[in-house]
């Protein structure tokens, strides 16, 4: 199962959206509408080490603007890849770099953090990042793009498919049962189901509730295929689908 999250974070107008669409080889677009809560979608890359096998990275976009960033903490999950933006033309401290890394490493501490400055065409970028990487262990990289001229994306690509298959849940062996499961679940039209119906849903595909409750849910959970939060007495009870 070679898949893992990719969550892309940081503040409003650092061309969160713009980066995705370069690493995926679409055209730049000058003006490009703004991301109102999360959108979510895939990159998929070559394996760096398997023929013919791809990574697929469930990309979660998130919008900047500070009413979004309450409910940011419910969509950071562990087993996953972070990019924390900031527009190197308006400089760190406008980035709020400390804001975002102290968010990942309490929900998050050791999920790999990539530090992404843009619009370098604008402007060098200007960081300190061994004081940031002291302070915060579980950074991976600092590196510069432009997502109009396309300078860096491609380290950027080369990049992320060392950290994703470093991953503790990446290329692991799925039994049919999970695959079949996963496969049910996406293809069902509900936004959101009560734990009772994944549960009877998990026991349609073969799957233990045991295993359901645990170590199936939180993979899916960490891939972002599902939200199921186990450990919230209040969530716990609800499985978001989409």
């Amino acid at each position: 199962h070679y898949e893992a999250k990719l969550l892309i974070v940081g503040e409003g107008g650092t061309g969160k959206s713009s980066l995705l669409r370069a690493l995926r080889n679409q055209k730049f677009e000058t003006i490009l509408s703004t991301t109102h809560g999360i959108e979510v979608d895939s990159l998929v890359l070559p394996h760096p080490n398997k023929t013919n096998i791809n990574i697929v990275l469930n990309t979660w976009d998130f919008g900047g603007q500070q009413i979004y960033h309450a409910t940011h903490q419910f969509f950071l999950t562990k087993r996953s890849i972070y990019i924390v933006t900031w527009n190197a033309r308006l400089g760190v401290k406008q980035g709020r770099l400390d804001y975002w890394l102290e968010t990942i490493q309490a929900l998050a501490p050791d999920a790999p953090v990539l530090l992404v400055a843009t619009h370098i065409d604008e402007r060098a970028p200007d960081i300190n990042y061994a004081a940031f990487k002291e302070q915060y262990p579980q950074l991976v990289g600092h590196l510069s793009i432009s997502n109009a001229s396309g300078a860096g994306i491609a380290e950027l690509r080369t990049t992320l498919t060392q950290i994703a298959i470093q991953l503790p849940i990446m290329g692991k062996p799925w039994p049919a049962t999970w695959s079949r499961l996963e496969e049910h679940l996406l293809k069902r039209p509900e936004h959101h189901i009560p734990l009772e119906a994944y549960l009877q849903s998990c026991e349609d595909c073969g799957v233990e509730e045991d295993v359901a409750k645990g170590t199936l849910g939180s993979y899916l959970h960490d891939l972002g295929k599902i939200l199921y939060f186990q450990d919230d007495f209040v969530l716990s009870d609800l499985v978001v689908l989409k």
